[in-house]
C-alpha cells in the first residue's frame, strides 16, 4: 500500500514537473526575438530575417533542440537599432537564455510551503489582518471560493484551518495590537477624552461595556482607538459600572488626572457612575437630540398616528413577497428604480425619519397600489401634508445628527451648531402648517436639553481651575512689575545719554551759528558798502541829466514841419523824444480802429446793387468737426454690448428712462430723485446740481444741491437761438420755412408763459 501511495506521488510531481516544462517551452517558443525573423518554409531549421533576408540556423537538427541564440547574434551584428529595441521591450534574463532549469529547481517550485516558513506566516498573517479588519467569521477560511482563491494566488502554500486562526492566530494579533498601542499610551500625553456606552448583541443576550481613547499626539494628529469592549454581566447599576470603567483604566495605567472627558448616554446610572469615580463627563449630543425628538415630535399625537401607520404599511411590505413583488412592478410602471421601504427602530429617531422619506418618495406608488390592492393601513392626504411638513422640520436634526456622527467631530461644533438649530426652529417659514405646535414643543425641548448648566463633576475642577488662575495671575503680575521696573530703569539710563548727546549737539550748533552769523555780518557790511558807492554814483548821473532837462537852449525853436531840433544836437527833447502835428489831437481806440477794419474787409456790393454789411460785434462761432463716424463707430460697440449683454441694454434704458422722461407732477420727480440721492450715498457718491422749473421742486433740496433756478423763458430762449443762428444770412434774405417756424415760436412763447 505504502509502496502504490509512493508511485502515485511520484507520477504527481513528474506531471507537475512536465506542465512547468511545457510553461517554459511555451515561452521559448513566443520569444520577442520572432518579431524578426520566421520560420523558413523549406526548412524548418533555419529562419528567415524580415530585415535582410538573411537565412539563419536554429542551432540544433531536431525541434527539441531549437533554440534563438544564432537568432539574436545575428540581430546584434547586422542590426543594432532593431536589437536595442528588443533588449528594451524584453529585458534579457540574468541566466543564459538558452538553459534549462534543472530537476531540483523545478521540484523546489512545486514543493509545498511549511507552515513556519516566512511565506507562509506572512500570508497567514495577513489573512488573519484580513478576518479581524473586516469582521469575517473564522469560517470564511473554509469557504470553497476563499480556498481557491488562495490556491490561485500561491498554489504552494497550505491553508489551516479555522481553529488555527481562532486559537493561535487571533491572539497573537492581540498580543501585537496590544503591545503597540501600550507604546503609543506611554508617551508624553496630557489628556485623554473618552466614550464609553453599553450595548446589547441582536444575535445573543450579551452585553457589552465599551471604552475609546481620543487624544492628540505630538505631531498634533487625532488618535482614536477602542481599548476594551468587555462583557457586561449583571445588573447595570452605576456602582457595577464605576468598578468596570476604574478596572479598564487600570488595565491601561490610565491615571485620572490623565482623564479630560468622558461621552456617554443620559442614562441615569451612567450619569450616577460618573459622579461615584470622580470622572468628568458629559452626554452624547446625538442621544440628546434623539430624546428632544421624541419628547418634541414624535409624541405628538397625530405625528405618532402617522408614524404607526406608516410602520403598518412597511411591515405589510417587508413580510410579503407577493406585496413586495406588486410594489417593486409599480415602481417600474411608474419610471422609477425599485426601492426597499424602510423600517424604523424605535431607539433611532432619524431611523423614523428614513421612513417616512421613503413613504413620501414611493407616495404616487402606494397610491396606484391601494386602488388595485388592499393594505392594512393608509394616509389621508392632510396626513401627507404633515408627513411633507415633517420631514422638512425635521431635515436639520437629520444634518446635525450626519455632522455629530462624523469621526472627527469635535465637542466644539456643540454651541455653534445648537444655536443655529435654535436659530431655524424660531422661524416661521410656509411648511410649517399643521407642524407649528409640533415646532414650538420641539424648540421648547431642545432649549430644555441643552440648556447652560455646570455638572456637579465639574464644580471641583472649576474651583481649582480658577485657583490655579488666581495663582497664575499672581506669578504674572509679579513678573510684569519687575520687567517694568527694569524696563524704567534701562529708560532713565537712556534718557540720560540722550540729554547729554542733545547739549552737546546744541552747544555745537550754537557755536556753528555764531561763527555762521559773524560771516554774515561782515558780508553784509561790504555789500553796504558797495551799494552806498554805486548809489552816489547813479545820483550823481541823476544831477547831470536833471541839469541838462532843466536848461533851455536859446537857439531851440520849434519845427513846423517835424518839431526837430538842429542846433542843439545834445538836447533830450531834440534827440530822444519824435514830436509831430498831431501829438495834440485826439486818436481812434483799438476797437474803433478794429471796427474800421471789419467794415473795409468785409462791406461789398452786391450785383442788385445793395451794399451788404456784415455785424461787426457778433463774434463768430467756432465751427465743431463732423464727428459723425466717431458717433456711428460708438453706436456700433453699445449695440453690440446690449446684444452679449440684456442685462446691461436693460438697466441702460430703465437708468435713461429715468433720467430723462419727465414725471407727471412735482412729487414724483422729487420722489425719483431723493431715491437716487440715498442710492448713490450707498457707493460714496453725492448727486447735486439739480436744475428745474418746477418751483416746488427746488425748494424740496437745500439750496447748496441747486445748481441755479433756470427759468423756463431761459431754457426755451436758447434753444430757439440756437435755431435763429445756425446759418450765416444776411439781412434782406428771406426766411426759409424753417426759420419761419422758428419765428413762430418765438412770436407763440410768450402766450404760453402765460
Amino acid at each position: 500500500m505504502a509502496t502504490i501511495t509512493t508511485i502515485r506521488r511520484f507520477h504527481s510531481h513528474y506531471r507537475s514537473f512536465y506542465a512547468i516544462i511545457l510553461r517554459y517551452q511555451q515561452r521559448w517558443t513566443m520569444s520577442a526575438v520572432w518579431k524578426y525573423f520566421k520560420v523558413s518554409d523549406k526548412d524548418p531549421k533555419f529562419a528567415i530575417c524580415s530585415l535582410c533576408s538573411a537565412k539563419i540556423s536554429r542551432g540544433g537538427t531536431v525541434p527539441r533542440h531549437f533554440s534563438t541564440t544564432g537568432l539574436l547574434h545575428h540581430l546584434k551584428t547586422r542590426h543594432p537599432v532593431q536589437h536595442s529595441d528588443y533588449k528594451k521591450t524584453v529585458p534579457l534574463p540574468k541566466s543564459d537564455s538558452g538553459s534549462t532549469p534543472s530537476v531540483a529547481t523545478v521540484f523546489e517550485k512545486v514543493k509545498k510551503c511549511t507552515s513556519d516558513s516566512p511565506k507562509a506566516r506572512a500570508i497567514t498573517d495577513k489573512i488573519m489582518e484580513f478576518i479581524a479588519l473586516d469582521d469575517q467569521p473564522f469560517s470564511v477560511v473554509e469557504d470553497i471560493g476563499f480556498r481557491r482563491l488562495m490556491q490561485h494566488i500561491e498554489p504552494r502554500y497550505s491553508l489551516p484551518s479555522r481553529r488555527y486562526f481562532a486559537d493561535t492566530c487571533l491572539p497573537e494579533l492581540f498580543c501585537s495590537v496590544r503591545k503597540h498601542v501600550q507604546e503609543l499610551m506611554t508617551t508624553d500625553i496630557i489628556a485623554i477624552s473618552f466614550t464609553t456606552d453599553i450595548w446589547s448583541s441582536d444575535v445573543s443576550p450579551t452585553s457589552m461595556l465599551s471604552l475609546t481613547a481620543q487624544w492628540i499626539d505630538d505631531k498634533f494628529q487625532l488618535q482614536n482607538i477602542l481599548l476594551n469592549a468587555r462583557e457586561f454581566v449583571g445588573s447595570h447599576t452605576a456602582a457595577a459600572i464605576a468598578d468596570t470603567l476604574k478596572s479598564m483604566l487600570d488595565t491601561w495605567h490610565i491615571e485620572k488626572s490623565k482623564v479630560h472627558l468622558i461621552v456617554r448616554d443620559n442614562a441615569r446610572n451612567m450619569a450616577k457612575a460618573m459622579e461615584d469615580s470622580e470622572l468628568k463627563s458629559i452626554p452624547c449630543m446625538a442621544h440628546t437630540l434623539q430624546l428632544a425628538v421624541n419628547e418634541g415630535l414624535l409624541s405628538q399625537r397625530t405625528i405618532s398616528d402617522i408614524v404607526s401607520k406608516g410602520r403598518k404599511i412597511v411591515g405589510h411590505f417587508k413580510h410579503s413577497p407577493l406585496a413586495y413583488s406588486r410594489l417593486q412592478a409599480l415602481q417600474i410602471q411608474f419610471g422609477m428604480p425599485p426601492k426597499r421601504l424602510q423600517q424604523d427602530v424605535a431607539t433611532r429617531w432619524n431611523s423614523t425619519y428614513y421612513m417616512l422619506q421613503s413613504l413620501f418618495e414611493q407616495k404616487r406608488v402606494l397610491a396606484a397600489c391601494i386602488a388595485d390592492y388592499e393594505l392594512p393601513a393608509t394616509l389621508s392626504a392632510h396626513q401627507w401634508m404633515l408627513v411633507e411638513n415633517s420631514l422638512s422640520l425635521l431635515s436639520p436634526f437629520e444634518q446635525l445628527t450626519k455632522e455629530i456622527s462624523s469621526t472627527n467631530a469635535s465637542i466644539s461644533e456643540v454651541i455653534p451648531l445648537i444655536a443655529a438649530l435654535k436659530r431655524l426652529l424660531g422661524k416661521e417659514i410656509e411648511t410649517d402648517h399643521g407642524v407649528k405646535t409640533a415646532k414650538t414643543t420641539l424648540l421648547e425641548a431642545v432649549t430644555n436639553r441643552f440648556q447652560d448648566r455646570v455638572p456637579p463633576s465639574l464644580e471641583l475642577e472649576k474651583a481649582s481651575l480658577e485657583a490655579k488662575q488666581a495663582q497664575d495671575k499672581a506669578t504674572i503680575e509679579a513678573k510684569q512689575a519687575q520687567d517694568k521696573a527694569t524696563i524704567e530703569a534701562k529708560q532713565a539710563q537712556d534718557k540720560a545719554a540722550i540729554e547729554a548727546k542733545q547739549a552737546q549737539d546744541k552747544a555745537a550748533i550754537e557755536a556753528k551759528q555764531a561763527q555762521d552769523k559773524a560771516a554774515i555780518e561782515a558780508k553784509q557790511a561790504q555789500d553796504k558798502a558797495a551799494i552806498e558807492v554805486s548809489i552816489k554814483f547813479e545820483q550823481t548821473c541823476l544831477d547831470v541829466t536833471l541839469e541838462k532837462l532843466t536848461t533851455k537852449s536859446p537857439t531851440c525853436e520849434p519845427n513846423t514841419d517835424d518839431y526837430a531840433c538842429d542846433s542843439d544836437p545834445d538836447h533830450l527833447g531834440c534827440t530822444v523824444i519824435h514830436k509831430t502835428k498831431e501829438d495834440q489831437q485826439v486818436a481812434m481806440s483799438f476797437e474803433d480802429r478794429l471796427f474800421l477794419q471789419i467794415m473795409e474787409r468785409e462791406t461789398a456790393k452786391e450785383e442788385s446793387n445793395n451794399w451788404v454789411a456784415s455785424l461787426p460785434f457778433r463774434p463768430h462761432r467756432q465751427r465743431l468737426p463732423n464727428n459723425k463716424e466717431q458717433v456711428l463707430k460708438r453706436f456700433a460697440s453699445l449695440t453690440c454690448n446690449f446684444q452679449r449683454k440684456p442685462d446691461m441694454r436693460d438697466h441702460f434704458f430703465a437708468f435713461m428712462d429715468d433720467c430723462l422722461k419727465s414725471l407727471p407732477t412735482a412729487e414724483a420727480a422729487i420722489s425719483l430723485l431723493k431715491r437716487a440721492q440715498e442710492m448713490l450715498a450707498c457707493s460714496n457718491l453725492k448727486l447735486h446740481k439739480i436744475a428745474s422749473n418746477s418751483v416746488e421742486l427746488m425748494k424740496a433740496f437745500p439750496s447748496q444741491d441747486h445748481s441755479g433756478f433756470v427759468a423756463p423763458v431761459t431754457i426755451e430762449g436758447k434753444a430757439l437761438l440756437r435755431d435763429l443762428t445756425q446759418e450765416t444770412v444776411n439781412c434782406d434774405d428771406l426766411l426759409s420755412p424753417r426759420e419761419k417756424r422758428s419765428v413762430d415760436r418765438v412770436e407763440k412763447f410768450p402766450d404760453s408763459l402765460v
